[in-house]
């Protein structure tokens, strides 16, 4: 392995924690939403922007966003 591999991997595994730590803190308010009515990805994402609360990256929430934020939220890796 290379040097440049095991820096690429240590900032893909850095990257990876902080998504699932920063999903850990999503869920509470993707359930709330959830719990007001909106059943599908779409209406959770509209729920998410129309909250104010932007992506990792200050972007409007999207379906497929809110679907990678539930699938790390699930694999319970982050730590709150």
């Amino acid at each position: 392995m290379g040097r440049a591999f095991i820096v690429t991997s240590v900032l893909q595994i850095n990257g990876t924690a902080k998504a699932c730590k920063r999903a850990g803190y999503l869920l509470p308010v993707v359930e709330d939403i959830k719990a007001k009515g909106a059943i599908s990805l779409h209406q959770i994402a509209a729920g998410l922007n129309k909250r104010g609360i932007k992506t990792a990256r200050g972007c409007d929430w999207s379906a497929i966003q809110v679907q990678r934020v539930l699938k790390l939220a699930c694999m319970k890796v982050w730590q709150p």
